[in-house]
């Protein structure tokens, strides 16, 4: 920290404010090169700088509680662009029916929260899903992920596993 600072008095502001040592200065006012007494400035302005960084780290947590809520539901925005099937969501379950030996969903994002389950039904063990990821985030899967078949989910921000994450699937790609 540079500790090599004027302090001028701002009579618009009234206030004490820092300034550069090699400042000159604009008036007949004279700066000094020590710490203010803050017992000048108003108990509001006192108030206002003890509280603004906790305000910043509040506003800061508030923020991004909501993303870590997201985290925790299921995929969204599923369009079917290869093969047949069927999304069906019911409470905290996925159901995507596969009509056909191959398909592909392209989703805004492929979540799986802590206490919620992705299901595949699909035709035989050597069906594949390919799952194409084309929001901003990664994929957390930390809820149950099942399928008969082969899961593949291609995301380019990556898939995170939980440590409490179940994967019962004859085969994944992820």
């Amino acid at each position: 920290m540079n500790r090599i600072y004027k302090l001028k008095f701002d009579k618009r502001r009234n206030e004490l404010v820092i300034v550069s040592e090699i400042t000159a200065g604009a008036g007949k006012e004279k700066s000094t090169g020590h710490l203010a007494d803050l017992t000048a400035l108003s108990p509001f302005r006192k108030l206002l700088g003890t509280l603004t960084p906790v305000a910043l780290l509040t506003g800061l947590i508030a923020g991004l509680l909501p993303a870590m809520a997201l985290a925790a539901d299921l995929p969204t925005g599923g369009q079917i662009v290869g093969g047949q099937g069927s999304i069906s969501t019911s409470g905290n379950q996925m159901t995507i029916h596969q009509q056909t030996q191959n398909m592909a969903t392209n989703w805004h994002s492929f979540d799986i929260g802590k206490n919620n389950t992705v299901q595949f039904v699909q035709p035989n063990s050597s069906s594949v899903a390919l799952n194409r990821v084309t929001g901003a985030s990664g994929s957390q899967i930390m809820g149950i992920l099942k399928a008969n078949g082969q899961v593949f989910i291609l995301n380019p921000n990556g898939v995170l596993f939980g440590k409490n994450a179940r994967v019962d699937v004859g085969g994944l790609v992820a």
